[in-house]
């Protein structure tokens, strides 16, 4: 959006709470600042909603899950880029894994139900090989 306009909107959505009229570089400011506020706040949200989760399951929740019936998926050792386009939940039978976001650095292995959530972008290192099963949801 070019600067004028900007500025135009920015004045015309805050100068109702001024009691005098704001100056152009008072609307740059008030613009920038609550950009940045905006931006902060959908960092925060983005980390919370893009956690990895990793837990041991007892076998009757795996039963539950239904995990005979998932995908399968194997890999030696190796790392790579991944984003996830859907929520992938996979169990691993076999391996080590350690996960790395922009937030945080996740580790799991075999016996762990692993939960990605929908957009996440992430790099795979493969210390052991794997091998899981997985879904889409």
């Amino acid at each position: 959006m070019p600067l004028k306009e900007t500025i135009e909107k920015t004045r015309e959505r805050w100068q109702p709470f001024y009691d005098y009229p704001l100056s152009d570089d008072d609307c740059y400011e008030i613009h920038n600042n609550v950009a940045g506020f905006m931006g902060t706040i959908q960092r925060f949200v983005r980390k919370k909603m893009m956690k990895i989760e990793v837990r041991k399951p007892t076998q009757e929740e795996l039963n539950e899950l239904g995990i005979d019936n998932w995908g399968t998926w194997s890999c030696e050792v190796s790392r790579f880029d991944w984003q996830y386009q859907e929520k992938e939940t996979c169990y691993l039978f076999e391996g080590e894994v350690t996960v790395e976001t922009e937030w945080e650095t996740v580790n799991f292995g075999a016996g762990d139900l692993v939960v990605f959530p929908a957009g996440l972008k992430c790099v795979w290192d493969v210390k052991k090989p794997v091998r899981k099963v997985y879904k889409f949801d």
